[in-house]
């Protein structure tokens, strides 16, 4: 069977590019294949910063127009009138997106799981555990297995465990976020808490790491449970949780994008690296891939184009991967000695060069500066 687009995995990016295929009219009268492994959907919550209304507003779970950094010492507030932080839920997304399917007759869904793929240059194999499919184009999802031994571009991991909270204290300040709360303590690691509310009554409580290992299951439940206290919120129950592991790591996953098929999301390396972030990532490089399915002889080899961004982000990873526990200290530096809007823009690679120099001139001199030369070449 042959096909225009297939994709291979249906996450998040693979959603939102589907999604600007559609808007952009290059799906009309696309044969498109989504190939993906039924399993029943784990909800997640993809949130993000902008500065104005955005495309998928009408289907936010929540947004918030304060937000709060947190240690020991004190509290700044960072979206300072000039960000909105917003939250989305997989569920909503996919439904959204499920309707804008429905309207595309030639868009299919496969209940099956990618084998291998082969571009020949002209087209590509596409191999799954139930047959063979021909396409101009592929969209791959599956993360290839990332390296643990390149100390040029070290693996550290975002893994969390959040808890959606409901208590009669009413405990919560509905109207502002926690974006982290390093008041807990870090045990030679980057430890964190986030804090997402819904209502005064409701949250989402998460405790977050960057670290290289996981922790055991349960120390994640302990530390929730911990930081509850210490609010004083004793009177709560648990509506359900999630979890995850996300990798943290300027590895050149472009490497792995050929003519015909692109890697995208975090296959493609569209995790922010120092951040874990994904959703505005995803939304300005699906832009890119309708641009270059526009021109003449579309080359997905020539995707990934380095910036000074990958280059911050690799000397941060280096640092916190092997300086681990100066994780409070450095994020405590960018909130409180710099302007915390710029360090929002920065995240998003959206800053000037000024901010930059100033947020690079507020971290420890020393690591950074080791981490610098080791990640050099």
């Amino acid at each position: 069977m042959e096909y225009d687009y297939i994709f291979s995995g249906f996450g998040l990016a693979a959603m939102l590019l589907l999604d600007e295929l559609i808007d952009t009219g290059l799906a009309d009268a696309k044969k498109i294949l989504i190939i993906e492994k039924y399993e029943i959907p784990t909800e997640k919550t993809w949130c993000y910063w902008e500065n104005s209304t955005g495309k998928y507003d009408s289907i936010l779970e929540h947004s918030w127009r304060k937000g709060f950094f947190t240690d020991e010492k004190k509290s700044t507030e960072c979206l300072g009138g000039r960000f909105i932080y917003k939250c989305i839920s997989s569920e909503k997304l996919r439904e959204y997106i499920d309707k804008k399917i429905e309207r595309f007759p030639l868009i299919v869904r496969q209940n099956d799981e990618l084998v291998s793929l082969f571009d020949d240059g002209n087209s590509v194999s596409v191999v799954t555990t139930s047959g063979t499919f021909q396409a101009d184009f592929v969209f791959n999802s599956v993360v290839p297995k990332i390296p643990t031994d390149d100390s040029r571009n070290p693996l550290l991991l975002q893994h969390f465990e959040g808890w959606f909270v409901k208590s009669k204290q009413l405990p919560f300040t509905a109207d502002a976020i926690t974006i982290m709360d390093f008041s807990v303590k870090q045990m030679s690691q980057t430890r964190f808490m986030y804090v997402l509310p819904f209502s005064n009554s409701e949250a989402l409580v998460e405790f977050t790491l960057f670290s290289p290992e996981l922790l055991r299951e349960d120390e994640y439940e302990i530390e929730i449970r911990r930081y509850l206290s210490q609010k004083g919120i004793s009177d709560f129950e648990i509506a359900k949780k999630e979890t995850g592991v996300i990798p943290m790591t300027t590895y050149p996953f472009h490497k792995h994008n050929s003519k015909n098929v692109l890697n995208i999301g975090t296959a493609g390396g569209w995790t922010k690296a120092s951040t874990g972030y994904t959703f505005v990532h995803a939304l300005k490089n699906v832009k890119k891939v309708a641009s270059e399915l526009k021109t003449a002889n579309p080359n997905f080899s020539r995707f990934h184009k380095t910036n000074r961004f990958t280059f911050y982000d690799r000397i941060f990873n280096h640092v916190l991967f092997y300086n681990n526990e100066l994780g409070k200290q450095i994020f405590s530096r960018l909130f409180t000695k710099t302007d915390p809007v710029s360090v929002l823009r920065f995240l998003n690679e959206e800053s000037t060069i000024l901010e930059e120099l100033k947020i690079i001139l507020a971290c420890p001199k020393k690591p950074f500066l080791k981490s610098f030369f080791k990640t050099l070449f």
